[in-house]
């Protein structure tokens, strides 16, 4: 059946993991207890004591007061402008806050003053990867490891830098070199196994995601994880298995959720898609994705109110979200609302063209009689990929109705010899045929079509199917 408007999945299919977050890492006296008194009679006894202050600041700062600790961390500065580890702290402190450029002055300053210390590059790489500036973070952590090692603090962060510049082999080093420090780490495997997969290597993320689980069974974003590896394989009954794993373990995201309803979707379960998405939009009215999803579950149902409905919700969270505007001109054209559809993929077409677009574009302005617009809209198609084949189906229809039969024949016997068992396909060369008054050849043809499964339903009539797009 020819391909027409086809409604698109809202999102990637992207592999789940818990997100590494960057924290710095704070200084501390070694082996000296503190306690707010003992800190407050110091300070009292000898005011003028820079070690008075810090010490502190370290007690405010393990109170959760960091009011007071950034006071402190200031007076102890004042008396003694070379304490490095009082101005690390204090980035610390205003990183945690949100301050990044006071935080950044004093992680320079730290480092000004003592260069080999590698937790002060540690926590300005946690910075620098917080404010996306990813060629600073890579530099500052890998200052550190060389002057650390066996920092898995640091080689997990240079790690998750790797993967969020999409440098995924790098990413892979690093997380398998912690895993040579700590063998035992479900989530270790499960951030090199997530590596993996967007490498392609499926086989090796497995390995990883199957050793975190043995290690330990309620690690749920391992099931999250290993449910994509499944789907990649197209083994839809193991997904759906481990996605309610993860779900069972509390991993109970909106992505989470959202992959399982399309797992359930593309295996026909549209009621249980119906369930995680109801779930999604109930737990969060603006999930723009959670109506869009919602709409497409109801188009494979027929519940065409109920999906434009969605879709019109989806679109009034997100105006510029493009797959459901796509959806919603594929609703209209089975409401054969055409102007409206025409409107949607206008504006589809204005946020991303493509060939399938401009093909979809002129499925509709076929169904509003305007042909030779259909035909630039194919002929556009055909340039900017000339193996959418769809655009010739379309454009053969165009052509049959401004009446010009000979090129229409010709478009379809081009489809028809790559695509020789799509039976509507001979039906409107049938049709064709006999408006040109070759009976035979029309009577061939819809023999072929007939044999091929075609019932009596026009080729422009076709109900859409609903597709998967990653």
């Amino acid at each position: 059946m020819k391909a027409r408007c086809q409604a698109l999945w809202a999102g990637s299919f992207l592999c789940l993991v818990s997100q590494l977050s960057f924290f710095p890492a704070f200084s501390a006296p070694e082996s000296k207890p503190l306690s707010l008194d003992g800190c407050n009679a110091a300070v009292r006894t000898t005011p003028n004591s820079a070690d008075a202050y810090y010490d502190r600041a370290v007690c405010y700062m393990r109170m959760g007061n960091d009011v007071k600790a950034l006071e402190d961390y200031s007076r102890c500065l004042a008396l003694s402008p070379g304490k490095a580890s009082a101005y690390s702290n204090r980035a610390n402190l205003f990183f945690r806050e949100g301050k990044l450029t006071a935080a950044l002055r004093d992680y320079d300053k730290a480092i000004e003053l003592s260069s080999n210390r590698a937790s002060y590059y540690y926590n300005r790489g946690c910075l620098h990867a917080s404010a996306v500036h990813f060629d600073n973070a890579l530099s500052d952590f890998s200052r550190c490891i060389e002057l650390e090692p066996g920092s898995i603090m640091a080689l997990k962060a240079r790690a998750e830098v790797y993967m969020k510049s999409n440098d995924n082999l790098r990413a892979v080093a690093d997380y398998t070199k912690c895993l040579s420090l700590l063998p035992a780490d479900p989530e270790i495997a499960t951030r090199r196994g997530t590596a993996l997969y967007e490498l392609n290597r499926y086989a090796e993320a497995k390995a990883d995601f199957d050793r975190a689980v043995a290690l330990v069974p309620s690690y749920g974003f391992a099931y999250a994880a290993r449910a994509c590896v499944f789907y990649k394989l197209k083994d839809l009954p193991a997904a759906t298995a481990d996605y309610s794993r993860a779900i069972d373990c509390g991993v109970v995201s909106e992505d989470v959720l959202s992959n399982r309803a399309r797992v359930f979707y593309e295996q026909g379960r549209y009621d249980d898609a119906l369930v995680d998405i109801d779930r999604i939009v109930s737990g969060n009215p603006s999930s723009g994705r959670g109506f869009h999803q919602r709409a497409c579950v109801h188009l494979a149902l027929g519940n065409l109110e109920q999906a434009l409905q969605d879709s019109t919700r989806a679109l009034s969270l997100k105006a510029d979200n493009r797959s459901a505007r796509w959806n919603r001109a594929a609703i209209y054209i089975l409401l054969k609302n055409y102007s409206r559809a025409l409107d949607d993929m206008n504006e589809v077409i204005r946020l991303r063209p493509d060939a399938m677009s401009y093909n979809n574009r002129a499925d509709i302005l076929f169904h509003l009689g305007r042909f030779e617009q259909s035909i630039n809209d194919c002929n556009f198609a055909l340039s900017l990929e000339p193996d959418c084949d769809e655009a010739l189906v379309t454009r053969a229809e165009a052509l049959e109705g401004s009446g010009e039969y000979r090129k229409a024949l010709c478009d379809l016997n081009r489809f028809l010899t790559k695509h020789p068992r799509f039976a509507a396909g001979f039906a409107t060369r049938s049709r064709i045929h006999d408006r040109m008054g070759k009976s035979d050849l029309a009577r061939a043809d819809i023999t072929e079509a007939q044999r091929l499964g075609y019932v009596a339903t026009r080729i422009d009539t076709a109900p859409l199917s609903p597709v998967m797009v990653p």
